[in-house]
């Protein structure tokens, strides 16, 4: 063995031996550090590599519900200007004709739609959960998506504060208006509610519904401007983890 070739040496005071020995030895450890070293940071790209695959697969499904919260807040920003005007209309206060009661219907209904926030990316929390988004080496990729953290954690927290406030029981006083027959024993759970009209004359004359339908249009606004600052936030992300989508558009 090496260490007995030295210990030898030492003892008949050759020292060239000697210094070649622990050379080989140093070199030996040496080599079987970095074979080490090589191979931990083999493993790591190969998970820096899954990882941003599956983060690319969360936030194309995060773009896609993100998209459908901006044509829902969209919808339901029309069709609380509508029911406004109706409003100003049937009360003098600006001039016009009164849509038709099955207009104000869908304007209604569509001015109390909500939408569900999309869900944050699981590999991001788990990324985070970790620490193993402190060591991704694209810096610009950790800096995007520690800010898009930062801002869905704001904007859930800002979501679930007016849904529980404000949203809900805006929604139902607006649902109160609406006209329907509800039949429980039907077979399908479309045919169980029948919705044919709407009470005008009460959203015409009750000045809270007017209050309340502005409330939800500024609110619509809010979630729509919150809404498209998530999707710029997305793009820029996903222009990092599928560069070679960004460039084809």
């Amino acid at each position: 063995m090496v260490i007995n070739r030295i210990v030898r040496a030492l003892l008949k005071q050759e020292w060239a031996t000697v210094t070649i020995e622990t050379l080989v030895v140093l070199f030996g450890v040496f080599l079987g550090l970095q074979a080490n070293n090589w191979n931990e940071d083999r493993v790591h790209r190969e998970r820096e590599r899954q990882l941003i695959a599956r983060m690319a697969d969360d936030f194309t499904v995060i773009q896609d519900s993100i998209d459908t919260g901006i044509e829902i807040t969209e919808r339901s920003i029309d069709g609380c200007l509508i029911v406004l005007e109706a409003i100003n209309i049937a009360n003098d206060i600006q001039p016009g004709e009164l849509p038709s009661e099955d207009d104000l219907l869908v304007a209604s209904l569509d001015c109390a739609a909500s939408f569900r926030l999309y869900g944050q990316s699981a590999t991001l929390r788990e990324m985070i959960s970790s620490g193993e988004l402190s060591q991704l080496e694209d810096t610009e990729l950790r800096s995007l998506l520690y800010e898009f953290d930062q801002q869905y954690e704001t904007s859930s927290a800002s979501y679930q504060t007016n849904r529980t406030e404000f949203s809900a029981p805006a929604i139902k006083l607006i649902y109160e208006l609406i006209k329907m027959d509800i039949y429980p024993e039907a077979e399908s759970r479309a045919e169980q509610v029948l919705v044919y009209g709407i009470d005008t004359e009460r959203m015409f004359r009750e000045p809270a519904i007017r209050n309340t339908v502005f409330s939800l249009k500024n609110l619509a606004d809010a979630n729509n401007a919150m809404l498209r600052d998530q999707s710029e936030r997305v793009d820029r992300i996903m222009a990092v983890l599928r560069p070679e989508d960004a460039s084809r558009d």
